[in-house]
């Protein structure tokens, strides 16, 4: 996996903001290991095609679809997943919501998936601030098929990167067991 020194820079700024812990090295990264991964969008087109894109990686399973916050959070607290992705714009329980409360309560490195973030827009800088791991600008325009190309290229990676981080935060954390 190569990450472009920009990618490193907000993933370094949002762990550092969240968890104060150091990246996990990406040669360490363990295609065996499979994340488990909801959903959370208000677009059924989107949950479809993310889906889709996801199912054909051996290492990443879609555990749930949540159409907001609300469900969202439901699903989570069931499933305790690895990853999750995250849209800010979405009816109920809007994605800043949602992703203060995954924080607060879970944990969980979130990856936010929005037509709202781009690079150095406000609303990027904020979910990064309240605890986002990435993002990745919601493909709004072309084909299907080049749509899912895109997804597939840019969403990917950041998944991989972020369950990585995930399982050296939760070493981190994890106390053993007294006798």
């Amino acid at each position: 996996i190569s990450l472009s020194n920009e990618t490193l820079y907000r993933l370094n700024f949002a762990i550092f903001e969240t968890s104060h812990i150091n990246l996990p090295d990406p040669s360490s990264y363990d295609p065996v290991d499979s994340s488990d991964l909801p959903i959370i969008d208000d677009s059924l087109l989107m949950r479809k095609m993310l889906t889709e894109v996801l199912t054909g990686e051996p290492d990443i399973e879609v555990v749930g679809v949540a159409m907001d916050g609300d469900f969202g959070l439901m699903k989570i607290k069931r499933l305790l997943p690895d990853v999750i992705t995250l849209n800010l714009n979405m009816p109920r329980m809007d994605g800043f919501t949602t992703l203060k409360i995954i924080n607060q309560q879970f944990q969980i490195p979130t990856i936010i998936l929005s037509a709202l973030t781009r690079e150095g827009a406000y609303t990027t800088i904020q979910a990064l601030r309240y605890g986002a791991i990435d993002f990745v600008t919601k493909p709004h325009e072309g084909s299907v098929t080049a749509n899912k190309a895109y997804l597939k290229q840019t969403l990917i990676e950041k998944i991989r990167m972020a369950y990585q981080v995930g399982l050296k935060t939760k070493r981190q954390h994890f106390t053993p067991p007294k006798n």
